[in-house]
């Protein structure tokens, strides 16, 4: 996939993030259908990334990694446990999509689903600045190009 499809997605999926966040304005029909098509984004994200994730266990890779590799690798693991975290309970007080599931301590993993939420908007939103620069330099050349 080409750099600017990459960063396209980023920002949808951002944006579908923030939309996410509002619940009270969209309401639990659209929360859910959005949830869903963050949760498929992300897949593709994480595909479009393979190669990244691939060179994380070569051996050479730890060994030489810097502070802003190790970083890196940090923010984007806590930010993979916590996606899972919050696709898992929020398919668990599910009304409407995912209704037939019937769990007891439903409370519980409702107050799972509002933490772990706020923790992956915050860290994404921390991730898509570690790629500033990177963003930064795409647009410089693209206003070059014309």
């Amino acid at each position: 996939m080409k750099i600017e499809n990459k960063i396209t997605l980023d920002y949808v999926m951002l944006l579908i993030l923030l939309s996410l966040m509002m619940l009270p304005f969209t309401g639990i029909i659209i929360h859910e259908i959005l949830g869903l098509i963050f949760f498929i984004l992300t897949l593709i994200h994480i595909l479009n990334n393979k190669n990244w994730i691939k060179n994380i266990f070569k051996s050479k890779f730890i060994k030489d990694m810097s502070l802003k590799k190790a970083l890196t690798f940090f923010v984007n693991s806590l930010l993979f446990i916590l996606f899972i975290i919050t696709i898992a309970s929020g398919i668990m007080v599910s009304v409407v999509l995912f209704r037939f599931i019937n769990i007891q301590y439903k409370e519980m993993f409702y107050q799972i689903h509002i933490i772990s939420s706020y923790g992956l908007f915050i860290l994404s939103i921390v991730h898509l600045f570690m790629h500033i620069k990177m963003i930064k330099a795409l647009f410089r050349k693209k206003s070059s190009a014309r």
